[in-house]
């Protein structure tokens, strides 16, 4: 019998609002009388997968019984590694305010590892992102960051090194094994360069960016060209701090810009994850991709035109406006 937890899953909107049950024991996990303890433990993900179909720095979910999916949006099943062409996710997101929320992983390697005949529902785990939670300090215990090596500089992992709970532990790619409790080779950051090891940065003029589905590809260009904009309109976290002249999206003698991580109600709601990054660039220096045929040959090309939100085709961006509580 699934046991209950005092655990509310809620997205920002509240069109979304339900228990969250814990699932039932897995006889099949190697550590599966561990799931019986409080708080779990849950992996911060780093795959491309994850990270494009949020837009975060990483994912991370808890695990749970199925939930009730009225009022929400799947992504499309997509095969996430493949070297695991039978493992499957699905993402699904709030209708209304788009909270990504639950996340389900149809693993038919379990029958590798199952002494009985499964139906193909015992091949499903759910997850729920954690951002959503009411409770998630007396819950959850991050304990490691995962396929890191997607990230090709390291991304989140090179500084969340550890939670108050104790240091968290870094994989190039899975963690430990589900099935059989075993550890791959960790990561060590350098302390002298908190840079991920064994990849150079990248040199390119031109950041590439997109979702896991590719409908929304832009590109980012260095702030050299932004020099010249002049912004009275600061964030609030600046009010304070020297203008610098105008352009406070840039730092370190304007070669980079400005980031911040959130973590207001209205982010963590809308994104379904404790930390909300973003970066500020000035739409000069964003251009949309959008793929089109060379008119002379026919063969296909990419048409890059400066971000103009109005005038994008109809159905690539959904807009969900909120107050900021």
């Amino acid at each position: 019998m699934a046991r209950t937890f005092n655990l509310n899953a809620q997205c920002h909107c509240g069109t979304i609002s339900q228990p969250i049950r814990s699932p039932p024991i897995d006889d099949l996990a190697h550590d599966f009388r561990a799931q019986e303890s409080s708080p779990k433990k849950v992996q911060l993900c780093h795959c491309t997968s994850c990270r494009r179909s949020t837009g975060n720095l990483y994912a991370s979910y808890y695990l749970f019984s199925p939930p009730h999916l009225e009022n929400t949006t799947a992504y499309p099943p997509i095969p996430i590694n493949p070297d695991r062409p039978d493992k499957i996710y699905r993402r699904h997101f709030c209708s209304t305010c788009g909270c990504h929320i639950f996340r389900s992983i149809f693993d038919k390697q379990r029958v590798k590892y199952s002494d009985v005949k499964l139906k193909a529902s015992e091949c499903m785990r759910w997850g729920v992102a954690t951002g959503t939670l009411d409770d998630v300090a007396r819950n959850v215990e991050f304990s490691d960051h995962v396929f890191v090596g997607d990230t090709k500089d390291g991304g989140a992992a090179v500084w969340l090194r550890e939670t108050y709970r104790g240091p968290l532990s870094v994989y190039a790619h899975a963690g430990r094994d589900y099935y059989t409790g075993k550890f791959p080779p960790r990561i060590t950051f350098s302390k002298q360069k908190h840079r991920y090891p064994h990849l150079p940065l990248l040199g390119d003029d031109q950041l590439k960016a997109s979702c896991l589905c590719k409908a929304v590809q832009f590109h980012i260009t260095r702030p050299t060209s932004s020099l010249q904009i002049v912004s009275p309109n600061i964030p609030d976290f600046l009010k304070g701090e020297k203008e610098k002249e105008g352009r406070w999206w840039l730092r370190e003698n304007g070669t980079k810009y400005l980031a911040g991580l959130c973590v207001c109600r209205t982010c963590r709601l809308t994104s379904g994850f404790e930390i909300q990054p973003w970066a500020y660039v000035p739409r000069a220096n964003i251009s949309f991709n959008s793929p089109s045929q060379h008119a002379s040959t026919g063969e296909e090309a990419t048409t890059s035109t400066p971000l103009n939100l109005e005038a994008l085709s109809a159905g690539i961006f959904t807009t969900y406006e909120t107050s900021l509580q």
